[in-house]
């Protein structure tokens, strides 16, 4: 069974133009990687702020940006572990 639990109101008035800006910092933070592995922390900080800011405007995750944010974050998290347990160069 499935059930909501209301929460208080947000301010969300300004949130796209927000969770915009976050996601092109995401897209230069991933992009940056392939050349640059040393920033895989800061980039999955990056990656998780827009997922989070869609739970703001979208908390029962209905729209395809918040697929495509948490779906960021995964890979990028992914790849501080891979990274981590890689051995060699």
């Amino acid at each position: 069974m499935v059930a909501a639990t209301p929460r208080h109101p947000f301010p969300t008035g300004n949130a796209e133009a927000g969770v915009a800006v976050l996601q092109e910092s995401t897209k230069g933070w991933i992009g940056g990687l392939e050349g640059d592995s040393t920033g895989l922390g800061e980039a999955l900080d990056t990656t998780l702020l827009p997922a989070e800011a869609y739970c703001l405007m979208d908390p029962k995750a209905e729209i395809n940006p918040m697929w495509d944010a948490r779906v960021n974050a995964m890979q990028v998290g992914s790849a501080v572990f891979a990274a981590k347990t890689a051995t060699g160069g």
